[in-house]
């Protein structure tokens, strides 16, 4: 039995992406599960429309699990340049099931 598609509104798609939206506030939104099918109606817009689409953090590693080792946690860049700056501090919050990081505005 073959997968089962789902259909992308481009008009929101199309919406959300001149809104600057990220890519994971679209998947969320329109309901897409993987960065494949993002891009890929990305794609088949960008040629309807005649423009060329991007979408922040599309490019990024996905989010995903993360493990701890000797030196600590690795986030990589790529999935942090859409939203901060190097040299940007952070108060950090630690529990025994979260860590939480909180931009601190001078």
């Amino acid at each position: 039995m073959p997968a089962k598609r789902n259909i992308i509104d481009k008009s929101k798609l199309y919406n959300m992406v001149k809104e600057g939206k990220s890519a994971q506030e679209i998947m969320k939104a329109l309901k897409i599960n993987l960065k494949q099918g993002l891009k890929s109606a990305l794609f088949d817009l960008s040629i309807e429309k005649n423009e060329v689409l991007t979408v922040p953090g599309l490019q990024a590693r996905a989010i995903g699990d993360r493990k701890l080792s000797k030196v600590g946690l690795h986030v990589p860049f790529a999935q942090l340049k859409d939203y901060f700056e190097i040299g940007d501090k952070f108060e950090i919050e630690i529990n025994k099931e979260k860590i939480t990081l909180t931009k601190v505005v001078d």
